[in-house]
């Protein structure tokens, strides 16, 4: 299984890792491949190909177009030739490819270069499609864009994106341990900080929720485009009031100790397709916020376990922080409304349908 290096640094490598741990429980043998994102080197994707070739059955990629070469503002440069080769070493060698989609790039939406990005991505994603035998999604509305990219539904399954069973502590405990009040209420949006998850709009919307509350940001910012993303970061922290504080990138031993010190999470994405930082506030029954796009309407629709606002709206998020910070009652029900989402969205049930996957494809 073809993944980034599972060091705590990628969301992706962690569900990748979690997912992996389940697999073994179920008697899979996985042979984890680590590659580096934004290498330039063509022969180093080629190199990768070989080695998953020679050692599997399958070869599952966990894919994210950065993953795959860069080459100036073009992530993803060498996603038609790894795909091509690797489809090719699958017929020499009789092992099947299968994609997880972690992103999506859409023609209709596509990456900064402008002017050429919808061609690029056509051509990017033509051949992620046409060289797996079976591209797994983790939401409906994720399987929803490659439908309407000309995919066959036949070739689509849904996953769902499998959620850690939590370490529950005492909330409190935890508040002191990373340095807050333990009598405030601890309003935190954890993940990298970039501008499309919208950190900028709850800096905005903690001028007005009152003196009672903190706002955690709870990460960083990636080491790539480092430029862009410092520049958005050190924005956020010249208008942020003396109630936000920034707290850096949270290694992966002290997650459980941030998830149990929040209160309220609050996820005001411009651009989602899947969140992993949802599961895991959902896991630890954090009353949770988000913007209304389609993935989160999906989740809320299956569970009434989150509430919406309208995405890019300041003055809607507010409305919605204070309904919840305001309303003991609500932020119980909605803590209860999480077990539900948690029971059905494991990643022993993840794995489960992993392997059942595995097995259809082989016997085809």
């Amino acid at each position: 299984m073809l993944s980034t290096r599972m060091d705590g640094r990628c969301g992706i490598a962690s569900y990748t890792k979690y997912l992996n741990d389940e697999l073994g429980k179920l008697g899979v043998d996985i042979n984890p491949i680590f590659v580096e994102p934004y290498r330039r080197d063509p022969l180093y994707y080629l190199r990768l190909a070989i080695r998953m070739g020679k050692m599997c059955d399958i070869a599952h990629i966990q894919f994210a177009y950065p993953f795959l070469g860069r080459l100036g503002p073009m992530t993803g440069i060498y996603i038609p030739l790894f795909y091509a080769f690797i489809w090719m070493l699958s017929h020499l060698f009789s092992f099947r490819v299968m994609t997880t989609m972690h992103n999506i790039w859409e023609e209709r939406n596509p990456p900064k270069f402008r002017r050429l990005g919808s061609i690029y991505t056509s051509i990017v994603n033509k051949c992620v499609f046409r060289f797996s035998s079976c591209l797994i999604v983790l939401s409906e509305s994720a399987r929803d864009m490659l439908l309407r990219q000309g995919v066959s539904e036949s070739k689509i399954l849904v996953i769902p994106h499998g959620s850690k069973r939590p370490s529950l502590k005492v909330k409190k405990d935890c508040k002191v341990k990373i340095g807050l009040d333990p009598n405030k209420t601890v309003v935190t949006i954890f993940g990298y900080v970039k501008r499309e998850k919208g950190h900028d709009l709850l800096v905005e919307a903690g001028r007005y929720i009152g003196n009672g509350a903190v706002l955690l940001i709870a990460g960083d910012d990636r080491a790539h485009d480092l430029k862009e993303r410092k520049g958005y970061l050190e924005e956020l922290k010249v208008v942020a009031t003396d109630r936000t504080i920034f707290c850096g990138f949270v290694e992966e031993n002290e997650v459980p100790l941030v998830l149990n010190a929040t209160d309220i999470m609050v996820l005001p994405y411009r651009e989602v397709r899947q969140s992993g930082v949802l599961n895991w506030s959902l896991a630890y029954k954090i009353p949770t916020i988000t913007s209304d796009l389609p993935y989160f309407r999906e989740i809320q629709r299956k569970y009434s376990c989150i509430r919406l606002f309208e995405s890019g709206n300041v003055h809607s998020l507010v409305g919605a922080i204070r309904a919840v910070l305001n309303d003991e009652k609500l932020r119980g029900a909605m803590s209860r409304a999480c077990e539900g989402y948690a029971e059905k969205n494991s990643f022993e049930r993840a794995a489960r349908a992993t392997t059942s996957t595995y097995m259809t494809s082989l016997r085809r």
